[in-house]
């Protein structure tokens, strides 16, 4: 459905926008890339709302020799893992090896991968197995990963690991995202032409952020003036699929441009507040982002200060103050089924353990995680089209996106270099 026919319908939808409703999941990324599982039940207990998924990254280098332990902490913790599954060797880290994947030269990996996974299901309790968000190769429109600015080859291997999935019968297990950078910084302007088919995508998604005044093409944006544009696109494309925004995050008005990131901009944000960033966020969410099903704070400081949580950062009474609403909720509703139909224990008693001092290290042998899928979709397609039909488009102010595109094409090759090795850092441990 295109966009002219989406506004077309909006006309008589216009008197229905209050009757629209739709619950939104809350996750995170939390230092440590899931490996400090400290980290996961803090960032819990200072929110007021507990979350339903916790983002991991992985490279096509590693296995889930290391995905087990991230994964079953995540699980313990009572939360759905997102694993970022990012098709980089990084041995050698800028070769673009989607064309690899296409051609069978990673079969092997791919298979052990499945076959991994399933052991990891297998190990907790029969009814109450956790299952998986994969985001394979997010991004994807950016220049900052060598598997960007690929269309072609990137929509090629993500349908090449998908059917090898699904004729292994694991995709039942799995929703499948998506995930675009909100902004083009890529050779195609345009994220439909790395799309690989709804039969391939469970969640559209989107990663943004407010970058502040800290580069010379950049402004304090709000919420709306990050996502309208992607979430435009997403909507008038593919009005049938959940939008997931797998990251988002405000720089704090007291960040200071740095020079070696090549940010070349200024401090007139200086007066501007995260915590009204924050809260006007999640008001926005309710009244003009109906699609939107699920959100991840990215919460860690990396190019600029986005946590809500370390010491210095604020913007967490916003989203607290937020998330007081019935909008958000912790359950996760997968979008496609399994046979789990467990009732999923509470996450309140999980965290109760921990302050108890019991072991949580040995996954599948204490209590099942809270990732059983639920016996309904999160959303029926026809549902989805309505909700993403039920409010008017959000405002896009377009000469603002595109100064943004052109600024950061226009980074020097070592501001890029040093923003693609920022990039790469959530890989780490630590």
């Amino acid at each position: 459905m295109k966009r002219s026919l989406i506004s077309a319908a909006l006309v008589g939808l216009s008197m229905m926008a209050t009757s629209s409703y739709a619950n939104v999941m809350i996750g995170a990324f939390v230092p440590g890339n899931g490996w400090d599982e400290e980290n996961i039940y803090t960032l819990n207990e200072q929110l007021t709302k507990k979350l339903s998924f916790v983002t991991l990254f992985s490279a096509f280098s590693e296995d889930w020799d290391n995905l087990y332990w991230q994964t079953s902490k995540v699980a313990q913790a009572g939360m759905v893992p997102m694993i970022s599954w990012m098709p980089m060797d990084l041995a050698r880290p800028d070769e673009n090896i989607l064309p690899e994947i296409t051609l069978g030269m990673w079969d092997e990996y791919i298979d052990e991968w499945s076959t991994k996974f399933v052991s990891w299901r297998n190990s907790y309790p029969e009814g109450a197995r956790p299952d998986i968000l994969l985001r394979f190769g997010h991004e994807f429109n950016g220049n900052w990963y060598s598997y960007g600015d690929s269309p072609e080859w990137y929509k090629a291997a993500y349908q090449y690991i998908f059917d090898r999935f699904e004729s292994q019968g694991i995709n039942q297990y799995i929703d499948w995202v998506w995930c675009a950078n909100n902004v083009n910084v890529d050779s195609v302007n345009d994220i439909t032409q790395y799309y690989p088919g709804n039969q391939y995508v469970d969640w559209t998604s989107i990663d943004g952020y407010n970058w502040g005044s800290n580069y010379s093409w950049t402004t304090w944006d709000s919420f709306r003036e990050v996502y309208a544009d992607s979430y435009n696109t997403l909507v008038s494309n593919y009005p049938d699929k959940p939008v997931l925004v797998a990251e988002y995050g405000s720089a704090e008005p007291a960040d200071l441009p740095d020079p070696a990131w090549g940010q070349n901009g200024d401090d007139s944000d200086v007066n501007e507040s995260k915590e009204v960033w924050s809260e006007e966020m999640m008001t926005a969410l309710e009244t003009e982002f109906p699609a939107i099903r699920a959100i991840s704070i990215f919460n860690i400081n990396k190019e600029l200060g986005w946590s809500v949580t370390e010491a210095g950062n604020t913007g967490l009474a916003g989203m607290n103050t937020g998330l007081a609403s019935s909008y958000f909720i912790s359950e996760y509703l997968p979008v496609s089924n399994s046979e789990n139909t467990a009732e999923s224990p509470i996450i309140e008693e999980v965290v109760s353990d921990r302050k108890k001092g019991k072991s949580k290290t040995a996954p599948g042998k204490n209590k099942p995680a809270n990732t059983t899928r639920s016996s309904r979709r999160v959303v029926d397609p026809e549902e989805q089209v309505r909700l993403a039909q039920s409010r008017a488009l959000p405002e896009i102010n377009r000469e603002k996106v595109q100064k943004v595109r052109k600024g950061f094409l226009s980074m020097t090759p070592d501001a890029k270099a040093k923003l693609k090795a920022m990039k790469r850092s959530v890989l780490d441990s630590e």
